[in-house]
């Protein structure tokens, strides 16, 4: 497979110290990089916090017609990370960013110490289901070319999947933050790394040695589901709830993320 990076220009951004671990942040669809700076800044006094954009997503720039795959976008952090002359680090992945974090885990597993999934799922068990999802996220990527963007982000986040997220105080700056994207650009990145184009993961969990930990908030029923049957696949896994926060944990409670982040990061587990 051809060299990722001369069809990807990552962008991306250092904060803390060069001298401390160094963690990778991986954020969720429609985001970007500077999703996590609450949490950085409490993180960015221990460690030495690496932001990227992914593809599709803030400022990150991609050759025409290029087609970032899941499998293509895993080997384009890889290659960045070797770029960077990176040989190990933490990654943090939430949700889209965490279903990438969990491949990078489980297929590159020499470049990560621990590795956090928030509100992240190994993909769908099922061809069928998987077509379903891309269905699904074909009409959803439609709307994001053709339609509205500011009604088509209050409908996104009006979703239960999302309860309480609109309360809280960041939530303005995370509506900012979403209009640095191009809506052509997230429609390509549903339709490329989408749940229903992950290949799924459910198999390879058990063999992973690599400490992870998954958080999810005490509300988001759906993936605390998901977390706990990965849990049964591999003993490794640690689960974490974070009570009053719903998908989004990290924009809801980002010192308290930023706690549990630490302590783990920390343990001799």
């Amino acid at each position: 497979m051809k060299n990722m990076l001369s069809q990807i220009q990552f962008h991306y951004q250092f904060q803390g110290d060069s001298k401390k671990p160094l963690i990778l942040f991986l954020h969720g669809f429609l985001g970007n990089g500077n999703d996590w700076n609450e949490v950085i800044k409490i993180l960015s006094r221990h460690y030495y916090c690496l932001t990227i954009d992914l593809p599709g997503h803030g400022k990150t720039t991609l050759k025409k017609n290029h087609d970032f795959s899941f499998e293509k976008t895993a080997l384009a952090l890889i290659e960045f990370l070797n770029q960077l002359e990176i040989n190990k680090c933490h990654l943090i992945g939430y949700s889209m960013g965490g279903r990438i974090a969990l491949f990078l885990a489980l297929y590159y597993p020499q470049y990560f110490d621990k590795v956090v999934l928030e509100s992240a799922s190994p993909g769908l068990c099922t061809e069928r289901e998987q077509k379903e999802r891309i269905a699904q996220d074909e009409k959803i990527a439609q709307t994001l070319e053709t339609g509205n963007y500011e009604a088509f982000l209050s409908k996104w986040y009006s979703q239960s999947l999302f309860s309480g997220l609109a309360d809280n105080e960041n939530f303005n700056q995370l509506l900012q933050r979403r209009e640095e994207s191009d809506p052509k650009a997230l429609a390509q990145s549903l339709r490329l790394l989408g749940t229903g184009k992950q290949p799924s993961l459910w198999q390879e969990i058990s063999r992973s040695k690599i400490p992870i930990l998954l958080i999810i908030g005490g509300e988001d029923i759906k993936f605390q589901s998901i977390a706990n049957d990965i849990k049964k696949l591999n003993q490794f896994m640690q689960i974490q709830v974070i009570e009053k926060c719903s998908h989004n944990v990290h924009s809801q409670k980002p010192k308290e993320f930023a706690n549990r982040i630490f302590k783990f990061f920390n343990s001799k587990n």
